[in-house]
């Protein structure tokens, strides 16, 4: 139980790590960041790729 939270948390905070970086180390590639912007389905993607990643660093972790 204690470990989902700690996933659930770490996940979120990957989410939001990754909202934020993108938009400034993709500054030069502006299509780039006007697509991600305009693709609500494309940050959901990032956001869940971000946190089955973060999924699988507390699965090594634990193992």
């Amino acid at each position: 139980m204690v470990e989902a939270v700690v996933l659930f948390i770490s996940g979120t905070l990957l989410l939001f790590m990754v909202k934020k970086v993108y938009p400034f180390s993709l500054k030069e590639f502006s299509p780039v960041v006007l697509f991600i912007q305009q693709h609500p389905k494309f940050n959901l993607a990032v956001g869940i790729l971000s946190l089955l990643y973060s999924v699988f660093l507390t699965v090594q972790l634990v193992w």
